[in-house]
């Protein structure tokens, strides 16, 4: 089906970054995956390309500035030392944690909180955690990615799976420290627009912190 659109080029990422060799031979193909580890640089690298490909160099520059502001701004507030932070992916009932070389890792590189729990396994769906393993790693801030939300599945939300006995004895949960991310932030991460939206959230909630 891929062969009888003709198409001039073919941009791949992640998954199907897979097929770039059987792809490369259907049209001249691009790799734009971002690098988990390193999702700043790469994203950075990611917009520039894009925008020498579409004879739009102008508006991607314009477009990393809006980030890069953001960013320093919302630096400012989360470098004060508001304490550490926990990123948590919840999906159905099940729960999973990543830490700083994970898509999510940009909260500690880029941003500086610090982490909560410093092993974290570095896995591609997260370290399978408890409810006891929240109370245990005590953030005093907890990021969550609702991947049913995210990718439209009915059925429990994050909010009320993480309302639980052991997560409320959180300083994270106590202090109403509890940054919902975008659903970019899983569909769709390294974007412009994850960008946009989740430093804006985060910067927010470290605004209004007490």
């Amino acid at each position: 089906a891929l062969n009888a659109m003709q198409p001039q080029a073919i941009l791949v990422g992640s998954r199907m970054a897979e097929k770039y060799d059987e792809l490369s031979s259907i049209a001249p193909t691009l790799d734009m995956s971002i690098d988990t580890a390193n999702i700043y640089e790469s994203s950075k690298q990611r917009l520039h390309d894009l925008g020498a490909l579409f004879g739009k160099s102008d508006q991607a520059a314009k477009l990393q500035q809006n980030i890069d502001g953001l960013i320093t701004e919302t630096k400012s507030l989360t470098e004060e030392n508001k304490g550490t932070g926990l990123v948590v992916m919840v999906n159905g009932n099940k729960m999973s944690a990543y830490g700083d070389k994970s898509r999510y890792g940009f909260i500690h590189t880029v941003l500086g909180v610090p982490m909560s729990d410093d092993k974290i396994a570095d896995a591609p769906h997260g370290q399978p955690i408890s409810f006891e393993y929240i109370q245990k790693a005590n953030p005093d801030w907890l990021f969550v990615i609702d991947r049913s939300a995210a990718i439209g599945e009915d059925g429990i939300g994050a909010k009320a799976v993480l309302d639980n006995p052991l997560v409320a004895q959180t300083n994270a949960w106590s202090k109403q420290q509890v940054v919902y991310l975008s659903p970019d932030s899983y569909l769709a991460f390294g974007g412009y627009y994850q960008w946009m939206q989740d430093l804006t959230t985060i910067k927010d909630a470290f605004a209004s912190a007490k």
